[in-house]
């Protein structure tokens, strides 16, 4: 068995008020299964992602995947403002199965980190050496920071020693944003998720546009409604008035990447497809089409462009306009 750490059972303080994350996405493809979160802000959501997508592909290595018939689900265990945690498993076609494959990330703002004893405990951990020993930490391969307490867990075996939550409670500090989530242990666990009614609306219209409350850009209601070239895209930018304002402009790559949001695919019936695929966008927005030019040149003759089908960024020619718009942006 080949074990990661670490899961960390985490939540935030009493009457803090939830960041803006969205209920988790399931995710199939043939044995694989797994999960997607949207977090407070873009960043944090390809961080998170990314972190779950790289945990599944260390689970399909260990377990001989795809060369072995095997099935791996990684699951969620906590999902709170503060935190995301999952683990991973896999079954193979004979009945073996392999663990324990667990993760978490602390969310910070717009940064993410791996969960650590260090940071639950904060000044207290050096107290921790004490109880480590009384559990043989120095001889496992893995500690696992879960709802009972932690787990040490020794090589080649699936279960260790538990240093329950009960024994731990008096060494966290009394003024950490985080703070230790007790389960009994004859309790169900299930993932811990935040009040989604409470969670704002990303976008939202206003007079001008549609503000993304997450970057604080305002885009245009919808793009300009026909096949255009870089050029024109950029001269149907600074002709735009939208509002009154004269600060429209065609957005970077980045920004574009940004706006383009998997979990709010939908689809168009006035779109050039005629409403056959999925466009990642708000539908406050309204695209005759899915692609929009960037701002971004990358050499004499190709500038790139978003794919709000495929959600990538491409490189067209600046001469190039089959399906391309101009989508415009403003900073207020």
């Amino acid at each position: 068995m080949r074990s990661l750490l670490l899961l960390l059972v985490l939540t935030t303080s009493a009457g803090a008020e939830p960041a803006p994350l969205l209920p988790v996405k399931d995710v199939k493809d043939g044995t694989l299964e797994s999960f997607r979160v949207v977090a407070p802000t873009p960043k944090v959501t390809a961080e998170v992602n990314r972190a779950i997508r790289d945990t599944l592909a260390s689970v399909a290595v260990s377990s001989g995947w795809p060369r072995n018939p095997t099935t791996i689900t990684c699951k969620p265990e906590i999902v709170t403002d503060r935190l995301v945690s999952w683990r991973c498993d896999y079954r193979t076609s004979d009945g073996m199965t392999g663990g324990v494959f667990s993760d978490a990330l602390i969310i910070d703002g717009d940064t993410t980190r791996p969960a650590s004893t260090a940071e639950l405990f904060g000044p207290n951990v050096a107290k921790l050496a004490k109880l480590k020993a009384s559990c043989n930490w120095q001889d496992a391969q893995a500690l696992v920071i879960g709802y009972g307490g932690i787990e040490a867990i020794p090589q080649y075996t699936f279960s260790g020693c538990t240093i329950d939550w009960q024994v731990l409670e008096p060494l966290l500090p009394a003024k950490s944003p985080i703070k230790a989530l007790f389960v009994q242990p004859t309790e169900p666990v299930e993932p811990i998720k935040p009040n989604w009614a409470k969670a704002p609306a990303r976008f939202v219209t206003q007079k001008d546009g549609v503000l993304d409350r997450v970057t604080g850009l305002v885009w245009a209601a919808q793009d300009n409604g026909s096949d255009v070239t870089w050029e024109q895209a950029k001269a149907y930018a600074r002709d735009y008035r939208g509002g009154g304002h004269a600060d429209w402009r065609l957005p970077t790559g980045g920004e574009l990447e940004v706006f383009g949001e998997p979990e709010m695919a939908h689809k168009e019936k006035a779109d050039c497809t005629k409403g056959t695929v999925y466009l990642l966008s708000t539908p406050l927005v309204k695209l005759s089409c899915g692609m929009a030019w960037s701002s971004t040149a990358i050499d004499k003759q190709r500038a790139s462009a978003f794919g709000f089908v495929s959600g990538a960024l491409r490189t067209p020619l600046v001469t190039d306009r089959k399906n391309l718009r101009a989508l415009v942006v403003r900073k207020p």
